[in-house]
Order: C-alpha cells, then structure tokens, then sequence
C-alpha cells in the first residue's frame, strides 16, 4: 500500500499554481489621476499641432487690443473725459462703437501682408477680394435690416401705441402675462428678425 505524502497531494483545479489571485493593491481604485493625465497629453499635443502664430495675427490682435481701449475710454471714468471729448459737439454725436470698429476695420485694408506666398504679394491683411467671396453678406442684411426695421417702428410711434394697448392687462395675473408675451413673441419672430422684435 502507498502512503502519500500530505504534501504532495494535488490541490484542487489540477495543481496548476501559475494563476494567482490578484492583490488588492493591484486593482485600480481612482482612475481620475489617469484620465487627467491622458487629457493633458491630448491637450499637448492639440498645442504643439497648432501653427506658429502669423505677422498677420499679430496685427489682428494689436488693432482689436485698440479697438477695446478706444470702446472703453471713449465717454471716460467718473471726472477723467474721454477721448471723444476732443472733438466738436456735431462730431461727438455722430461717434459710437460701430463708428470705432468700423475705423479699425478699415485699417486692415491698408496694412499689407508679410507672406511668402506668391498668391499674397501686394494685398493687404484684410482684402476686398477675400471678403466678397468668404464673408456671409446675409448676416449683414439681416442684422442691418433688424436695426433699421426697430428704428422705423420707434419712430413712427408704432412701439408707443403697442405699450399703450396693453395697459389695459395690468390686472392680468403675472403667469398668464408671461405666457402671452411669449406667445405674441414667438409669432412675431417667425414674420421678423430677433433684432426687430427685441428692439
């Protein structure tokens, strides 16, 4: 009869011992440091694709950091004037921000470009030939028309005999108030621009 050996008996699952349970600290418990790690590599590497910023860039930036002190400093801080003090009454009128960006745009037209492209020889940073073929004249349309439309109806009274219909529905309670608003509003702005109607 033959005695065995404790030792050498065959444990359970065939005595393979090549598998092991994994320990407990090799389970991943926060996979947050990984994934901003993995985001801050994307991000890297989105930054180092990026071409290498152009003369014409630059002048873009230069004449906009422009554009926002003179939008800031035209009517002053409190008892400092502006600079729109220093001109005549008649022509500090007729100044606005749409007249400062206008200016600034037209700036561009004049400022020619440093490129090595044969294409580009002789333009200037912003060109006529550009923008009538990549600019979305509509937009322009639209937005104007907006504002001229508003103007047309705050000066024909028509704006004033509206606000002077609804007086009579301050007794309306405010939920039915809003609701008609609305209502009025989304009908209104299916037969005109959101710039008419906000206006």
């Amino acid at each position: 009869m033959e005695i065995i050996d404790p030792q050498d008996e065959v444990p359970p699952g065939g005595g393979n011992d090549t598998e092991t349970t994994p320990a407990v600290d090799d389970v991943p418990t926060n996979v947050a440091p990984s994934i901003s790690l993995n985001l801050k590599l994307l991000l890297e590497k989105d930054y180092n694709a990026l071409p290498k910023t152009t003369y014409e860039e630059y002048v873009v930036l230069a004449l906009f950091g422009i554009l926002a002190t003179a939008w800031l400093t035209r009517t002053g801080f409190g008892p400092l004037p502006g600079w729109g003090s220093l001109f005549p009454k008649v022509i500090k009128e007729k100044i606005d921000d749409s007249t400062i960006a206008i200016a600034m745009s037209l700036i561009l037209f004049f400022i020619p470009r440093r490129t090595r492209k044969p294409t580009d020889i002789g333009k200037a940073v912003l060109d006529w030939s550009e923008i009538r073929t990549d600019f979305n004249v509509e937009i322009l349309l639209v937005f104007g028309g907006g504002y001229a439309l508003a103007h047309i109806v705050k000066t024909t009274g028509i704006s004033q005999w509206i606000g002077n219909s609804v007086l009579g529905l301050a007794h309306v309670p405010m939920p039915v108030m809003v609701l008609a608003l609305t209502t009025a509003t989304t009908f209104l702005t299916e037969v005109s621009s959101n710039v008419s109607a906000s206006q």
